[in-house]
C-alpha cells in the first residue's frame, strides 16, 4: 500500500514539470505569432507585376482593397526596386508558412493543456 502512493506521488510530480514546459512553449508561440504578423504588416503592400504590352515591360503594383485587386501604373522601376519586391514576396511567403506551423503548433499545445480556444 505504501508503494503504491510513493509511485503515485511520483507520477504526478513527473507530469508537473512536463505541463510548466507546454505552458512555457504556448507562451513562447503565442508571442512568435505575433511578432510574425506584426513583421507580415512591417512590410511593404502589394506585389510588383510586370506585364508585356505591345513588347514593352510595364511594371503595376497589384493590392487588394475591399477584396478585388488594384493595379496601380508604377512607370519606369529601377532594378533594385524589381529585386527588393522579390525580396518581399519571398519574406511574405516565408512569414505565412511560419505562422501555419505555429497555429498548428499552438493547437496541440492547447489540446495538451486542455485549453480551449481564444
Amino acid at each position: 500500500m505504501v508503494l503504491i502512493s510513493i509511485v503515485d506521488m511520483v507520477t504526478k510530480d513527473a507530469i508537473n514539470p512536463m505541463r510548466g514546459i507546454a505552458v512555457e512553449e504556448l507562451g513562447n508561440t503565442r508571442r512568435m505569432l505575433v511578432q510574425y504578423r506584426k513583421a507580415i504588416l512591417a512590410l511593404p503592400a502589394g506585389a510588383l507585376i510586370a506585364k508585356k504590352i505591345k513588347g514593352h515591360v510595364y511594371y503595376y503594383l497589384e493590392t487588394r482593397e475591399d477584396g478585388r485587386y488594384r493595379f496601380k501604373y508604377m512607370g519606369k522601376v529601377a532594378p533594385s526596386m524589381v529585386a527588393r519586391f522579390q525580396e518581399v514576396k519571398k519574406l511574405r511567403a516565408k512569414y505565412r508558412s511560419l505562422i501555419s506551423s505555429l497555429k498548428v503548433q499552438e493547437k496541440f499545445l492547447r489540446k495538451v493543456l486542455n485549453e480551449r480556444a481564444k
